[in-house]
């Protein structure tokens, strides 16, 4: 009994306070309707939330309190606070209370009487076009609380702001938030903040301020901000979006280190950018980030390695300066589809020019020595030599020359009797760093065949490296080599030449090429170039064949006449070399046009050439004491 009186005692107590608590809140609002009462006359009044009320007084200022959110509203929907009777039609002023945490979408559109506004302490949200079309409202927008971390889609379009603020902690502005306002400073301190796009377009832009904090400038955050000519992106960034200043006025712009990817198109269209300098923690600039600046002057990056290029970042001019650090150039000049097409590269205020470095000739010297002559380049400390080895297109390093020594190396260990050589050259700079090979020069091999009726043969391979359009072809004859005389000149198109002069005399031939960019050699005079020499400077020789045995200055040559037995000859299938006691180290065999078209680097006696086409060709066979060609017939 006495546990039932005591429930039915606390079920009486719960509803005693219930009832007064509805009481006090009941005596509450009408003290405060009293209390404005006595200051202002509420002209009308509502709900505008689960839980919010509002009043409108008489001196057009709206209040809005409760808890929570308030509702969201639609463009056409007549507002619950507009009224017809004058002079109440448009509010000068709102004041939103403490504990209010949402404006609605549409809430407070089209007040153009709106002068100010009390924001709440706990406001987290602004809904769409809640103070779109409020003209009056100008100045600066400055005030908005902390709290607040989301502003919608055209909040505060077609106000009358000319200054801003953002807080740190908002994190989403919706599209065209201040559309048609006359905009002229935004300071914005947003940390992590995103939008739908283009929240602050304006043509009347002065200044754009960044808080210490900010880390993300989102896709087109600040496309189609014209006006402002500079602009300091904070030490504290790590991201710059997609479009992020699409069509903006900046003249420069600096990316702060900590940023790692400039996102597409990120500057597309800033045709007044004249320099962009670029921090070394950038590793990758995406499609047109730069497009369409230029007017671009200068760029500077600090990245040793090279950050990746997408499709036409900049539309400039290839000979702009390129500021890059020490010890990088090569590393740009590599990127061939990116970095490497600008031709102007500056290191420490200094322009260099060595992007890839270039072989001027090859030539043989009097002993068949091959001597490579490169181009020199300031700013190199050494050059290296490849020389092509046993397999094709891989280049074996050979020697390296000092850039204080002669631009020429001579190599000692070619025999250009034997067969011609392919060489490559590179520069090394201050830092140990190697740049691209030079493309390939290739030297001409000349070689001699007895013909019919005193008659010799000669073919060469093309020389490979530059453009020529005129071969000459040079003969000496006795019993030692003496002068030179040119017989002939032809078409670089032709590769053989059949000579006739007397069996009787020992003749000698070179077949020579003149460069059209003649080569600066730091010494005056080479090895196969004496100072009595007719040789021209730049001249490119191939090495001196001859009938005499014991060759060119005393060197032993093979006679070309009775060393190698071929036959038959004519021949269908299968061709027989016999060389006696000479070992035969390669057979080749070429076609008129001097064109290899067989080679065996292990022949044995008998050749198959069976798929070879009927015609005339010469058999080239390099032995451990010479070579010899022979004219063969293919039936």
């Amino acid at each position: 009994m006495c546990t039932f009186v005591l429930d039915m005692f606390t079920h009486e107590k719960k509803n005693v306070m219930n009832t007064l608590l509805k009481i006090f809140v009941v005596l509450a609002y009408c003290c405060l309707s009293t209390v404005l009462a006595n200051a202002q006359t509420i002209v009308k009044q509502g709900a505008c939330g689960d839980n919010l009320n509002w009043v409108l007084t008489d001196d057009r200022t709206l209040i809005i309190s409760g808890t929570g959110k308030m509702y969201d509203y639609k463009q056409n929907q007549t507002l619950p606070w507009k009224t017809s009777d004058k002079p109440y039609q448009d509010i000068r002023s709102i004041i939103i209370e403490d504990e209010v945490t949402s404006i609605g979408n549409w809430a407070f559109y089209y007040c153009p009487d709106l002068t100010s506004v009390t924001f709440s302490d706990n406001l987290t949200s602004i809904g769409d076009y809640a103070f779109s079309s409020c003209k009056s409202l100008t100045g600066a927008l400055d005030y908005l609380p902390l709290s607040v971390n989301k502003i919608g889609e055209g909040s505060f379009s077609s106000c009358g702001f000319t200054s801003v603020t953002i807080p740190e902690n908002v994190q989403t502005l919706g599209s065209a938030v201040f559309h048609n306002c006359p905009l002229k400073t935004v300071n914005f301190n947003a940390i992590n903040c995103s939008s739908d796009g283009y929240p602050f377009s304006s043509d009347t832009f002065s200044t754009l301020n960044f808080g210490n904090k900010v880390q993300i400038i989102s896709d087109r955050m600040f496309a189609m901000c014209k006006g402002a000519a500079t602009v300091e992106l904070p030490v504290s960034l790590v991201t710059i979006g997609e479009s992020a200043f699409y069509d903006c006025d900046f003249t420069s712009i600096t990316i702060p280190q900590g940023v790692t990817t400039i996102e597409k198109s990120a500057f597309h269209g800033c045709t007044k950018l004249k320099t962009v300098e670029i921090s070394s923690s950038v590793t990758e600039i995406k499609d047109f980030a730069f497009y369409a600046a230029y007017d671009l002057t200068s760029i500077k990056s600090h990245a040793i390695t090279p950050p990746r290029l997408g499709e036409r970042v900049f539309t400039t001019s290839v000979n702009i300066p390129v500021h890059i650090p020490s010890c990088s150039y090569f590393s740009y000049c590599a990127d061939l589809d990116g970095w490497g097409k600008f031709t102007n590269f500056v290191v420490n205020g200094n322009p260099v020019d060595f992007s890839e470095q270039e072989i001027c000739m090859i030539s043989v010297d009097r002993e068949f020595h091959n001597e490579i002559v490169w181009k020199k380049r300031d700013g190199l400390k050494a050059y290296n030599i490849y020389r092509e080895g046993n397999i094709a297109g891989q280049f074996e390093l050979i020697a390296t020359a000092d850039s204080d020594s002669p631009n020429r190396w001579i190599d000692m260990e070619s025999n250009a009797r034997v067969r011609s050589y392919s060489y490559e050259v590179s520069g090394i700079d201050d830092c140990g760093n190697e740049s691209r090979l030079s493309a390939p020069h290739k030297t001409m091999h000349l070689t001699i065949s007895q013909g019919i009726g005193g008659s010799w043969n000669l073919i060469w391979t093309p020389y490979e490296g530059i453009s020529y359009s005129t071969y000459r072809l040079y003969r000496a004859t006795g019993e030692t080599l003496g002068e030179l005389e040119l017989i002939a000149t032809m078409s670089s198109s032709n590769t053989s030449y059949t000579d006739f002069v007397d069996l009787n005399s020992y003749v000698y031939y070179v077949v020579e090429i003149v460069s059209a960019d003649a080569c600066e050699v730091s010494v005056q005079q080479t090895s196969h170039q004496s100072a009595n020499s007719e040789i021209p400077f730049g001249a490119i020789r191939s090495n001196i064949v001859t009938n005499n045995p014991k060759g060119p200055n005393g060197l032993e040559n093979i006679n070309a006449e009775n060393s190698i037995l071929i036959y038959p000859n004519p021949v269908r299938n299968e061709l027989r070399i016999e060389s006696g006691e000479m070992r035969i180290v390669k057979v080749a065999i070429a076609d008129l046009h001097g064109r290899t078209i067989y080679q065996c680097n292990d022949p044995s006696g008998t050749i198959n050439i069976s798929h070879l086409l009927s015609g005339v060709y010469f058999v080239i066979i390099e032995t451990d004491e010479g070579i010899v060609i022979k004219k063969i017939v293919k039936k």
